[in-house]
Protein backbone atom coordinates (compact mmCIF):
# COMPACT_ATOMS: atom_id res chain seq x y z
CA UNK A 1 0.00 0.00 0.00
CA UNK A 2 1.49 3.08 -0.71
CA UNK A 3 1.35 6.35 0.77
CA UNK A 4 -1.73 7.98 -1.23
CA UNK A 5 -3.22 4.66 -0.38
CA UNK A 6 -2.91 5.65 3.13
CA UNK A 7 -3.97 9.12 2.26
CA UNK A 8 -7.02 8.10 0.88
CA UNK A 9 -8.02 5.92 4.02
CA UNK A 10 -7.96 7.92 6.12
CA UNK A 11 -9.53 10.50 4.50
CA UNK A 12 -12.62 8.28 4.38
CA UNK A 13 -12.31 7.15 8.06
CA UNK A 14 -12.34 11.29 9.08
CA UNK A 15 -15.18 11.38 6.40
CA UNK A 16 -16.74 8.71 8.13
CA UNK A 17 -16.69 9.91 11.24
CA UNK A 18 -17.24 13.31 10.99
CA UNK A 19 -20.95 12.12 8.87
CA UNK A 20 -21.91 9.71 12.03
CA UNK A 21 -21.15 12.61 14.06
CA UNK A 22 -22.86 15.32 11.85
CA UNK A 23 -26.26 12.68 11.96
CA UNK A 24 -26.07 11.76 15.50
CA UNK A 25 -26.82 15.41 16.22
CA UNK A 26 -29.87 15.18 14.03
CA UNK A 27 -28.15 18.33 11.31
CA UNK A 28 -28.30 18.50 7.61
CA UNK A 29 -25.38 18.89 5.40
CA UNK A 30 -26.65 22.22 4.71
CA UNK A 31 -27.42 23.22 8.59
CA UNK A 32 -23.31 21.89 8.56
CA UNK A 33 -22.21 23.77 5.63
CA UNK A 34 -23.64 27.08 7.16
CA UNK A 35 -22.33 27.09 10.26
CA UNK A 36 -18.87 26.34 9.05
CA UNK A 37 -19.25 28.84 6.10
CA UNK A 38 -19.09 26.48 3.06
CA UNK A 39 -21.13 24.97 0.66
CA UNK A 40 -23.63 21.87 0.99
CA UNK A 41 -21.47 20.73 -1.95
CA UNK A 42 -18.38 20.94 -0.02
CA UNK A 43 -19.80 19.12 2.90
CA UNK A 44 -21.54 16.09 0.78
CA UNK A 45 -17.79 15.98 -1.56
CA UNK A 46 -16.25 15.52 2.11
CA UNK A 47 -18.61 13.08 3.66
CA UNK A 48 -17.91 11.14 0.17
CA UNK A 49 -14.21 10.89 0.74
CA UNK A 50 -13.46 13.25 -2.66
CA UNK A 51 -12.52 16.52 -0.63
CA UNK A 52 -10.20 17.21 1.28
CA UNK A 53 -11.22 20.30 4.21
CA UNK A 54 -8.01 22.42 5.13
CA UNK A 55 -6.74 22.73 8.90
CA UNK A 56 -8.83 25.66 9.32
CA UNK A 57 -12.17 24.32 8.23
CA UNK A 58 -11.41 20.70 10.07
CA UNK A 59 -11.28 23.30 13.48
CA UNK A 60 -14.30 24.69 12.05
CA UNK A 61 -15.83 21.61 11.97
CA UNK A 62 -14.92 19.89 15.31
CA UNK A 63 -16.45 22.78 16.97
CA UNK A 64 -19.74 23.00 15.36
CA UNK A 65 -19.97 19.20 15.92
CA UNK A 66 -18.25 19.74 19.58
CA UNK A 67 -16.45 16.49 18.77
CA UNK A 68 -12.86 16.26 19.67
CA UNK A 69 -9.80 16.15 16.87
CA UNK A 70 -6.68 14.11 18.16
CA UNK A 71 -3.49 13.33 16.86
CA UNK A 72 -1.59 10.63 18.70
CA UNK A 73 -3.70 10.57 21.54
CA UNK A 74 -3.31 14.75 22.04
CA UNK A 75 -6.81 16.86 22.06
CA UNK A 76 -5.13 19.65 19.27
Amino acid sequence: MGVNDLVLEKREKVAEVIQSARVQKDLTQQQVADGIGVSRSAIVRFENGKFSLNMDLMYKLVDFLEIELKINGEEI
